[in-house]
């Protein structure tokens, strides 16, 4: 089998081990973070498309060759971009900086491609920035959330595309049945009759976060059983809870007031609240009740 280095990739790998040598005294930074595995990458990567330009991009070399869309999405827009090692500022420099050292580039290809990296890196920037409210503000944020049907999921994952921070799925450590009329009418109704407050496969740990996104679907005119569990068995003292439902028709019922019940000392703010996925108003919807916040 014949495999292809490219001697700059070479290059580069033993000049990053010399530098890494030389700092290895040094304090290393924060851990770059992970997808969930149950995330739709493609999904994801969409939406941070879209962020950085403002719309859906189509045609041309991406539907010519759809698996250079497909890595893009996956890969760069998700993998890369979810990890939240650099900024949008950060990423911006890094890119330039890495740009003006290479040898044989086109100088009017060079100066397209940064006036590129400048207005997308900085149009993602500011569209960040607009839609996070002053509570985000210098603040570590987590987007915990439970799922069944994967409506919830949808939405907490539009939520962390907007605020970034971590994401955690909150997960019973017996499943519920995958058959409907078994989960809702008898699992969850049995649970939500004897007030049973299931035991999960991880309880998380909100002790590093400041805002936390709580999300919810609306069970038998309150929240998912796991998902109080979830408010009980960590300490949400001096913490910013902010919760976002899903429901069938129902709507909000008291969900957000018995969040606060449940998380003692915690403030809780007005929820997002969404029929199902959403319609195409959502993310506006989204979007002006995050800089609301």
């Amino acid at each position: 089998m014949l495999i292809a280095v490219s001697p700059r990739s070479l290059n580069a790998l033993n000049t990053f081990m010399k530098v890494a040598d030389a700092r290895k005294d040094v304090k290393a930074g924060s851990e770059g973070k992970v997808l969930p595995k149950e995330t739709d990458k493609f999904a994801y990567g969409d939406n941070v498309q879209v962020e950085l330009t403002g719309g859906h991009i189509k045609g041309g070399v991406l539907e010519f060759a759809p698996a250079i869309d497909q890595y893009l999405k996956e890969h760069l827009f998700a993998d890369i971009f979810a990890r939240g090692v650099l900024t949008y500022q950060e990423r911006e420099i890094a890119t330039i900086s890495a740009l003006s050292s290479i040898q044989g580039v086109m100088l009017k290809l060079s100066v397209l491609i940064v006036l590129t990296i400048l207005f997308v890196a900085g149009f993602a920037y500011a569209i960040t920035q607009n839609n996070k409210g002053d509570i985000m503000d210098n603040k570590k944020i987590l987007v915990a959330y439970f799922s069944w049907g994967g409506n919830t999921k949808f939405i907490a994952e539009k939520i962390h595309s907007q605020v970034g921070g971590d994401m955690f799925r909150i997960e019973t450590a017996v499943p519920y049945p995958t058959d409907y009329n078994e989960a809702a009418y008898g699992v969850a109704k049995k649970q939500h009759d004897e007030n049973i407050h299931p035991e999960l496969k991880d309880n998380g740990d909100v002790s590093e976060y400041d805002v936390i996104f709580v999300g919810t679907p609306a069970w038998w005119y309150t929240m998912a059983p796991a998902v109080m569990t979830f408010l009980e068995v960590n300490n949400f003292e001096g913490k910013t809870i902010v919760p976002f439902i899903t429901h069938g028709g129902g709507g909000k019922y008291n969900i957000a007031q018995e969040m606060g019940q449940l998380a003692k000392g915690a403030k809780v703010l007005t929820p997002f609240v969404v029929y199902g996925k959403g319609d195409s108003q959502t993310d506006k919807e989204l979007e002006n009740w995050l800089k609301k916040l």
